[in-house]
């Protein structure tokens, strides 16, 4: 073979290789590309009788010695805590959450005047039976508690049904991905993404992933005043399905 003959087939078999490099890069590209998406939204809400509950009671004493509304405070909280242990609570199920100490003023023309100093200290009381709420509060009311912070009733068992209710929310997510698709004329694939909507606000003992509120939709006990009702555990999801032809 001559020279000329040798690089001819050189440049042949070069040319051959670059060819065949650039076909694959064209099959793949498509490959890297975006899929298309189908975004929806799913909820579900599951009522349960609440077995738990939550009592948060309030003292404020007020003087113009520090010594003196501290000590006064101090004895009605003591006080408070006999008439919970009076009612069979469990002394774990009770402990003092919250103390402040404020000094307040008065205004007037010429400027502030001290009127002493106000101590707040708040009381958590968890019950094991609800039925003990309305008998607690009432004893307390008469015990020297000022306020009532909240009472706010909840299931032993919410993360149970949390997960219930989050499971149906996916389920109506994807049961709606499919209507829409179909009106299309299209085909819902594999989740792409999902993610689970919290709450806009936070219930009473302070879980943050699911909404519990106690609804008076229930019929109290003859005498009592508090309707516990139902738990409401509500789940909200949002899920981006791929859209096929």
């Amino acid at each position: 073979m001559n020279r000329f003959a040798a690089l001819i087939m050189i440049l042949s078999i070069s040319g051959l290789g670059t060819a065949c490099n650039s076909t694959v890069a064209q099959e793949a590209a498509p490959g890297r590309g975006e899929p298309r998406v189908i975004n929806t939204s799913g909820r579900a809400i599951v009522h349960v009788a609440p077995d738990r509950a939550e009592l948060t009671l309030g003292v404020e004493t007020r003087d113009k010695q520090l010594e003196t509304a501290k000590s006064e405070n101090d004895a009605r909280i003591r006080e408070l805590m006999a008439i919970i242990g009076q009612h069979g609570i469990d002394a774990k199920d009770v402990h003092t959450s919250w103390l402040s100490i404020h000094q307040e003023y008065s205004s007037y023309s010429l400027g502030r005047k001290f009127e002493g100093y106000r101590v707040s200290n708040t009381v958590m009381v968890t019950f094991e039976d609800i039925s003990q709420v309305e008998s607690v509060l009432s004893a307390a009311l008469t015990g020297g508690v000022t306020n009532v912070g909240n009472v706010s009733f909840r299931h032993s068992e919410d993360r149970t049904h949390r997960d219930r209710a989050r499971e149906m929310a996916v389920k109506a997510a994807r049961e709606k991905a499919e209507a829409m698709a179909k009106a299309l004329g299209q085909r819902v694939g594999r989740p792409v993404t999902i993610t689970e909507t919290m709450p806009t606000w936070m219930n009473p003992v302070g879980n943050a992933n699911f909404i519990n509120e106690a609804a008076a939709v229930g019929s109290p006990d003859e005498g009592d005043t508090l309707a516990p009702g139902m738990v409401k555990i509500d789940a909200r999801v949002t899920v981006a399905f791929e859209l096929l032809d």
